[in-house]
């Protein structure tokens, strides 16, 4: 018969709880309780979405209330527009000029066929207007052409009056008596006709 160690204590037999049996337990709680809510989601939808510019313009018909003023001109004569119609002009902005004699408009048309009237700076604007329209186009909104058409009209007609300006201002002494500059009183959108309403 084999000698019991005096020196081995036993010990109890009872179950111990130790600290990573806890962590355990948390954590198999968790795993079970994400499974669970996991399979109770909606599935996740997926889309394709392409890259495109944000520079479409939104077209849409509706009627505009608003206060008209009227506003005449105190000489008659040659009539240049700075604005186009349906534009909205800032307050004191120039609308028009006057020119009882013509020789404002003259003198622009007087420069050499072969000077450049716009600065470089010009041409590329308007190129790059071009090339915005030209990667928007599409068949399905042919409408857009004449909205383009418009566009780059309105550049075309700012630029002219840029240069009619500078001519006026180099000539200001002399033009200022037969010459008359309007400009808007209010800031607003400029019309050319009156329609009693």
């Amino acid at each position: 018969m084999a000698k019991k160690n005096p020196k081995v204590i036993r010990m109890n037999k009872a179950f111990q709880i130790n600290s990573a049996l806890i962590i355990f337990g948390i954590i198999l709680i968790y795993v079970v309780v994400s499974a669970f809510l996991a399979l109770r989601k909606q599935p996740i939808t997926t889309y394709k979405v392409n890259a495109s510019n944000i520079n479409n313009n939104i077209i849409c018909d509706a009627v505009a209330l608003r206060q008209e003023k009227v506003i005449t001109a105190s000489k008659s004569g040659y009539v240049c527009y700075y604005v186009r119609e349906g534009d909205k002009v800032a307050k004191n902005a120039a609308v028009c000029t006057v020119d009882e004699t013509g020789d404002l408009i003259q003198s622009v048309s007087r420069i050499d066929a072969g000077e450049t009237r716009f600065s470089s700076a010009d041409y590329l604007e308007i190129r790059n207007t071009i090339d915005v329209f030209k990667t928007n186009y599409s068949d399905t909104y042919f409408s857009d052409v004449y909205h383009f058409r418009d566009s780059i009209e309105t550049k075309v007609l700012e630029m002219s009056n840029q240069l009619l300006m500078k001519e006026y201002s180099a000539n200001s002494a002399a033009a200022k008596t037969t010459v008359q500059n309007i400009n808007s009183t209010d800031s607003g959108i400029v019309t050319y006709y009156i329609d009693k309403y």
